[in-house]
């Protein structure tokens, strides 16, 4: 019996870790190890034997050392043939470019085929129908990641470093600067991360300026945002530095100044997770870090907020990050030493920091879809709405207050309008605009209240005997409650994008971030026309207003020759079309009454001049010829 079960188990030691059955084994198929027999065993109606020490398949043999030497000789051989091309075809700089102009293609070597060869090719290779863009040919060393020359990149680089990062502070410089030099200066440690960044930066350059450029910009833009974006896939899992997210949110600010701004909303939603997954929403992310790395992140965190609550409120949609999941610092409001999102005035003497107030007026945009249209705040009761209504409008006044006089833009447009910083600080008075008509329900999205103002329209529209029903009204009065401040404010906002417009209407990316509230604007005017019988407006109001809301309706046609608009843009321009066209009948209706009851009023005076009218009750006439009577 010992015998037996000796045997059983050195059986088991020489079958090892074996699962399957002779049969199963030779024919590769999963053997269940029943007993007597396996399934596969019974269905083939064969002994069901495991056979012990059955050598396995052995594979090829290799020679270690003969593979290790091999490999060391080929990448000693692909080194030689790197330095050999870059001793006979170097990168070209500024002082190689100016001192010879043909620049010739470096032969690959013949004995490695899979060596890549530099190519003769135009910058970027951007392509417009038939014909190249007017660039000069550059020599690219890396066909997956094709860059034009240092001398050409450099200038955008230091445009964007000037009149967009200040402002916005995506990137460090110094960082950023000595990535791009190590871009040039060592091709073989290029990565996809870099690339996208250097890409991103351009792009948002060319966005600040639009004018003098001896080339296409929209090809340049289109071209650097879909270099990036088609590295996006490794960019949106990294974790290990801020290349990712910068990237992102850059893709993000370039989508929302354009004539699609779509894919923003899902791009913000990554860029936030991966903030979090960074960890730069709270203190504990940024121990151990020194002082000039955890404010870049603290920075990179709060434009992601930024743009976060932005486009939360454009969209009518969630936003990511809520307020009460943050633990970090918010950039100093004055800081001597940092002048990083600040601008000075015209006359020379104060300053304003552009990114600490964007920061702000974030909050309150969050606050006002908490409390407008966030599930929550649509159940509310209607009295509870207003009361919300008030308390945003609290936060927003107070939040106006504290810009500077010399700020506003109302008051000195010609001086802002010389600033660097002029884009950015337009963008930020539109955000406050958009955020006053959103509070009070009274923009161009809100379905609600363009129903109530269609409603209101209709005694006015073309076919409709408006004469005959007088007075009749179906819905009552569209308008709320302190309706002229906000006609006041769009008054304002049109007026601020005319003078925009008149020094820059070839900066479309300024154009398009401006829409909403120019939006808002066309359709709170158009409704102050069309009920003008419920306030008092003067002539001369009355024609400033006419000129503004045609202005307005000829920029939006102008935009819709554009076939790649939005079709909310194309229904805009429709409504307040149709809107204003029975507006005019409404004013045309009310200076008839006026007219009539002028007549009226006359008539009956005339009638009533000269008769004495006797009161009863009076002893004395105060006012008449004699006791109890008065004379007209």
């Amino acid at each position: 019996m010992a015998s037996s079960n000796a045997q059983a188990v050195e059986r088991s030691k020489a079958l090892g870790r074996r699962k399957a059955c002779d049969l199963c084994r030779l024919k590769k198929i999963k053997c269940d190890a029943k007993k007597p027999k396996c399934s596969h065993c019974t269905i083939y109606n064969k002994d069901c034997i495991w056979t012990p020490g059955l050598p396995k398949k052995k594979g090829q043999v290799k020679d270690a050392e003969k593979d290790s030497a091999s490999r060391f000789a080929y990448l000693e051989e692909r080194l030689a043939s790197l330095e050999a091309q870059l001793r006979r075809g170097p990168i070209v700089t500024p002082e190689s470019s100016e001192q010879d102009d043909d620049l010739h293609v470096v032969d690959a070597p013949e004995d490695d085929e899979e060596a890549e060869a530099p190519t003769l090719e135009p910058s970027l290779l951007i392509e417009t129908g038939d014909s190249m863009v007017d660039c000069p040919p550059v020599l690219v060393h890396t066909s997956s990641f094709p860059l034009p020359p240092l001398q050409e990149v450099l200038p955008l680089i230091e445009d964007y470093f000037t009149k967009f990062n200040h402002f916005v502070p995506l990137f460090h410089q110094t960082d950023f600067m000595r990535m791009l030099q190590g871009w040039y200066s060592n091709p073989l440690q290029r990565d996809d991360a870099t690339w996208a960044c250097i890409n991103v930066a351009m792009a948002l350059s060319l966005h600040q300026c639009p004018y003098h450029r001896p080339f296409d910009r929209d090809e340049w833009i289109q071209r650097c945002t879909a270099n990036a974006q088609s590295v996006m896939n490794n960019l949106v899992t990294r974790d290990r530095d801020l290349k990712g997210v910068q990237v992102l949110l850059g893709l993000v600010m370039l989508f929302l100044s354009s004539v699609q701004p779509r894919p923003a909303c899902v791009l913000i939603a990554t860029a936030v997770k991966l903030a979090h997954r960074l960890r730069l929403h709270t203190r504990r992310g940024r121990e151990r870090l020194d002082p000039q790395e955890a404010t870049q992140r603290d920075r990179v965190f709060w434009i992601a907020y930024v743009l976060d609550k932005d486009i939360s409120m454009r969209a009518v949609e969630p936003y990511v990050q809520r307020d009460d999941d943050i633990d970090t610092d918010l950039p100093a409001a004055a800081d001597p030493d940092d002048r990083t999102g600040f601008v000075l005035s015209g006359d020379g003497e104060t300053w304003f920091n552009i990114f600490w107030h964007r920061i702000h007026i974030a909050r309150i945009q969050g606050k006002v879809y908490d409390m407008t249209y966030s599930v929550r705040g649509e159940r509310v009761p209607e009295r509870e709405k207003l009361a919300n209504a008030a308390r945003l409008d609290h936060m927003i006044q107070d939040w106006r207050r504290g810009i500077p006089e010399e700020f506003q833009p109302e008051k000195n447009m010609d001086t802002i309008g010389n600033l660097v910083g002029m884009r950015h600080f337009i963008s930020l008075y539109f955000t406050y605009y958009q955020c006053v008509f959103m509070a009070h329900r009274v923009h161009s999205r809100d379905a609600d209240w363009l129903k109530r103002l269609t409603d209101y329209s209709q005694r006015f529209a073309i076919g409709h005997d408006h004469r005959q029903n007088r007075g009749e009204a179906r819905g009552g009065s569209p308008l709320p409650p302190r309706w002229l401040e906000f006609v006041e404010t769009a008054r304002a906002c049109m007026k601020t994008f005319r003078s925009v417009y008149a020094v820059g209407n070839r900066d479309s990316a300024l154009l398009w971030s401006m829409t909403c509230p120019y939006l808002s604007s066309i359709v709170i005017l158009v409704a102050h026309k069309l009920t003008i019988a419920e306030h008092v407006v003067s002539e001369e109001d009355l024609a400033a207003d006419e000129e503004l809301i045609e202005g307005g309706l000829g920029y939006l046609k102008w935009r819709l020759e554009d076939p790649c608009n939005d079709i909310i843009l194309r229904d805009t321009h429709m409504a307040c079309s149709e809107l204003n066209a029975r507006a005019t009948v409404a004013i045309t209706d009310f200076r008839l009454k006026e007219a009539e009851r002028a007549a009226d009023d006359s008539l009956f005076t005339s009638h009533l001049s000269g008769q004495t009218f006797s009161l009863p009750g009076f002893d004395q006439g105060i006012y008449g010829t004699g006791p109890g009577t008065f004379a007209l």
